[in-house]
């Protein structure tokens, strides 16, 4: 994109994000640059390569538009970060079925994020 905080992998998002910008100043409206092609790797994976113990102090989940998604494919039976921040995709009500379930509360919210704790 123009402006690489709304670079993503999801071919929505980046539809919806030339659409919003439409309506934006003309020097912030949204172009596509360039696409890549990138192998994406399980996040399972990647914690279990990082954190073979499962001890997670700290996730952020801020990837333009399937922050949600990423949120539902932890393995919480394993994994289980102390305080998760997650960017509003979606409603904290949404996320909160997600979460709660496994012993986690909402805490915070700044403008695009939720955080939760382990309680």
């Amino acid at each position: 994109m123009t402006a690489n905080v709304f670079n993503t992998f999801s071919d929505d998002q980046a539809k919806l994000v030339l659409e919003s910008s439409k309506n934006w100043h003309p020097s912030e409206r949204q172009t596509i640059v360039g696409e890549l092609e990138v192998q994406l790797i399980p996040l399972n994976d990647i914690l279990t390569e990082h954190f073979p113990d499962g001890e997670i102090h700290f996730i952020s989940i801020d990837t333009e538009g399937v922050d949600f998604l990423i949120l539902q494919s932890i393995d919480f039976n394993r994994f289980r970060p102390k305080m998760i921040c997650i960017e509003l995709s979606r409603s904290t009500t949404e996320i909160d079925k997600v979460l709660n379930p496994y012993g986690y509360e909402f805490v915070a919210r700044s403008p695009d994020n939720a955080i939760y704790r382990l309680t």
